[in-house]
């Protein structure tokens, strides 16, 4: 494997805000094109997930499944940046798309959300599976970031952990508290706008499915990440409102359970 160090980050003089970093990251930093391959695979309760591989080029190549923050995918630029470092060093990354976000509604009337590590575990227990062999591993962007330091401290927990090192980046560790920050200062508040034109549509997509278990007008009503997730992600996934979606979904109560190696960038 290709010995690797990490650079010192020191951010160019015209970008020494948080917010120029975040939007100059989104719009300025290049996305290589790359060649990815989607597998569906089949869910146990009858819903489906869809996986974008890069192309195999050394079959013992550790494998390192990637997980997008909220509302991404695997094909945004920063997941594909990843793909590509990944292969720079000797890796294979496969990306799961969580459901709902690989640009085909999925079937069944829930979502994703940040507690939510069953998919994960059973993406990972597919690979392994598939590949008894090669080392494993997982890297987790922000919400993705949140899932999977939430899995590996339940299957730490367990005794039980699949893979054999992971990294997440930029988790928000307390949900609660992100989502107070996020109705906090001009920028932020746009920051929610972009979140929430893109989870109204999804619920949109699946009207006629949702009307009988949300309370659409709440739902449209929301303003704030807080009141989504009161409305629809805690009613859609078995939750009494936000708060208890927050409190039994945050990663900081499952971190000091995970029992692998962890770097976790912030």
């Amino acid at each position: 494997m290709t010995q690797w160090t990490a650079r010192k980050f020191s951010p160019p003089w015209w970008s020494a805000g948080v917010h120029v970093q975040t939007l100059a990251g989104k719009f300025l930093r290049p996305a290589p094109v790359g060649v990815l391959i989607r597998e569906r695979i089949e869910t146990p309760d009858g819903d489906f997930l869809d996986l974008d591989w890069m192309p195999e080029t050394d079959p013992a190549a550790p494998l390192v499944l990637l997980l997008h923050g909220l509302e991404g995918n695997t094909r945004r630029g920063y997941m594909v940046q990843t793909y590509h470092a990944m292969e720079k060093l000797g890796m294979r990354a496969v990306g799961l798309n969580f459901r709902g976000c690989s640009g085909e509604v999925n079937r069944e009337p829930r979502f994703y959300h940040s507690g939510e590590t069953e998919d994960i575990g059973f993406v990972l227990g597919a690979l392994r599976d598939r590949f008894p062999t090669r080392p494993l591993m997982a890297l987790g962007f922000s919400l993705g970031g949140n899932i999977l330091l939430k899995y590996l401290g339940e299957r730490g927990a367990q005794n039980d952990t699949p893979v054999s090192t992971a990294v997440a980046v930029s988790v928000p560790y307390d949900l609660s508290a992100g989502a107070d920050a996020l109705e906090r200062g001009f920028m932020t508040k746009l920051y929610v706008r972009y979140f929430l034109r893109s989870l109204f549509a999804k619920v949109r997509a699946k009207e006629k499915i949702l009307e009988d278990v949300l309370d659409l007008d709440a739902v449209w009503n929301s303003t704030t990440l807080r009141d989504f997730d009161d409305a629809a992600t805690a009613k859609l996934h078995g939750f009494a409102g936000a708060e208890d979606y927050y409190q039994k979904s945050s990663s900081n109560r499952f971190i000091e359970s995970v029992r692998v190696p962890t770097l976790l960038i912030h």
